[in-house]
């Protein structure tokens, strides 16, 4: 063991004890645990094929009443890799701790923090994709009635572990500094400002000086008007250097969510010309950006641009039988890169339902729709996509569940198939089996279809295992915008998750 993870474990038990010391305490140990062998996945490609990997997170936390610590040791291990990047390590990735006195609470270690709805700043974790970008310094808040202000500053500490590619990733620490307030008039009107700038650690050009960004914006928030509709607005600005470089940004957004007489309806715009927020990735697998702005798409979709687009979307439902049925259609259009030589035109419209039944124990959720990209007229992509989520209640506390998706894709002239379904027993707090079934036939030199078992078993109230046997479809995976290239999967995988309440 690294003498940075001793020290690691030595801090994981500091940090908790001023919490430990005091009369009303908790003390917490979660460990998620993930064993697996790669055999030839079929991609072409010997560089991930045949090796082993141990990949262990550790976290502690302690609670006292006023003051909450937490520590996390990451651990990597592999057995004969055949790439230098896969790299034997453990250490102390994550610590923090928070003391609130009255109206103030200072933060020290490891935070998250979003500006506004993250157009120009949102360092947050997202666990599907393994991506969890912390700023590493402090902040202080004060909290009096009807207002908040905050200041906040430190170097950004990213994931040290790449997820898609098990690749170790080089440490940012680039500099952070910012502020916000906000205040709160008779809890139906929300109004504030904030503002940061950062400083990269490597240089462009270093013979012109450091890299720098500095934004600012602006807000407003009506959360409650007649208990029928809430509106939020925001407009921000950005100003970055990148060696002899210098540029300026603008965005603006708006969101209007109307709830009466059974409809429920959802509009958003939103406008970002210019705006980039990446931080420095040396030998990194994929770019590092500090914010995450909303995309107007599902949740899941791909996103081609965050940084020049403009756009807007009308989402309507309307709930039947007490709101137990509630169909909904979405349509959006959008223009990226609009300012530029070749803008893209993109157009989707979906529409599904949610039917929960036999007193909410089951369950239906269908969608479908078609999303269009068109540049200089010409349409050189396409996707149709159809999605479904049932989960149909059985005697004794068995249930079905039956998950999957399918898109039916062109990109310039070709076309494939690209989707997963998974179909399964479920026991009632006790786990269940399934099998996975995935094909993606856009390159036909490589495996396009996948079939995988599973089997998860809750052995007891703080032990949870998941076994995976077989192949997994790869390819392009998004939440919420963050979008990550994950290679498929052939071989065996078990996670164990534990949960120690020990205090």
């Amino acid at each position: 063991m690294t003498r940075s993870a001793l020290g690691g474990l030595f801090l994981l038990g500091a940090v908790c004890t001023p919490a430990v010391a005091a009369a009303q305490t908790g003390l917490r140990l979660d460990d998620h645990l993930v064993l697996e062998y790669h055999l030839d996945n079929g991609d072409k490609d010997p560089h991930d094929d045949h090796y082993g990997t141990g990949i262990e997170r550790l976290t502690l936390s302690g609670n006292a009443e006023n003051l909450n610590t937490f520590a996390q040791v990451d651990a990597e291990a592999f057995y004969d890799p055949h790439d230098a990047r896969h790299v034997n390590t453990a250490r102390l990735a994550r610590i923090g701790m928070d003391y609130t006195l009255g109206d103030v609470t200072v933060t020290a270690g490891d935070f998250h923090r979003q500006l506004g709805r993250g157009i120009i700043l949102s360092l947050r974790k997202v666990d599907e994709l393994g991506v969890d970008t912390t700023l590493q310094g402090g902040r202080v808040a004060w909290a009096p009635e009807g207002h908040e202000v905050d200041v906040f500053a430190g170097r950004t500490n990213v994931s040290g572990f790449d997820t898609p590619t098990e690749f170790a990733v080089p440490q940012t620490h680039d500099v952070i500094a910012g502020g916000a307030y906000t205040a709160r008039m008779f809890d139906t009107v929300h109004f504030g400002t904030y503002a940061y700038t950062e400083r990269l650690r490597l240089a462009q050009d270093p013979s012109a000086g450091f890299d720098h960004t500095s934004a600012s914006g602006a807000f407003f928030e009506l959360p409650d008007v007649a208990d029928v509709l809430a509106v939020y607005g925001e407009a921000d600005w950005q100003g970055r250097k990148r060696g002899e470089d210098r540029s300026q940004g603008k965005a603006g957004y708006l969101t209007l969510d109307l709830n009466a007489a059974g409809f429920s309806v959802l509009l958003e715009g939103l406008y970002i010309d210019d705006i980039m927020v990446r931080g420095t990735s040396p030998g990194a697998p994929a770019p590092l950006d500090y914010a995450n702005p909303p995309t107007l798409e599902r949740l899941d979709q791909e996103v081609d641009t965050t940084t020049d687009t403009e756009g807007g979307r009308a989402r309507v439902s309307y709930g039947f039988l007490d709101g137990d049925l509630a169909p909904y259609v979405s349509v959006l259009v959008r223009k990226n890169e609009p300012k530029g030589p070749a803008p893209v035109d993109v157009i989707h419209t979906y529409g599904g339902f949610d039917w929960a039944y036999g007193g909410g124990a089951s369950r239906l959720g269908a969608s479908g729709g078609y999303r269009r990209f068109t540049q200089k007229g010409e349409v050189f992509k396409d996707i149709k996509h159809v999605e479904a989520d049932w989960l149909q209640n059985l005697p004794g506390g068995h249930a079905l569940h039956v998950s999957g998706n399918e898109e039916f894709r062109m990109l310039e002239g070709k076309d494939y198939m690209r989707g997963t379904t998974i179909i399964g027993v479920e026991r009632q707090r006790l786990g269940g089996v399934s099998v996975e079934v995935g094909d993606d036939t856009q390159n036909p030199h490589v495996r396009n279809y996948f079939f995988a078992g599973i089997i998860t078993w809750k052995a007891a109230e703080w032990a949870e295992l998941r076994a995976t046997g077989g192949s997994e479809r790869g390819g392009l995976k998004c939440v919420g915008g963050v979008c990550r290239d994950f290679p498929a999967f052939t071989g065996g995988k078990l996670e164990a998750t534990f949960r120690h309440d020990l205090m």
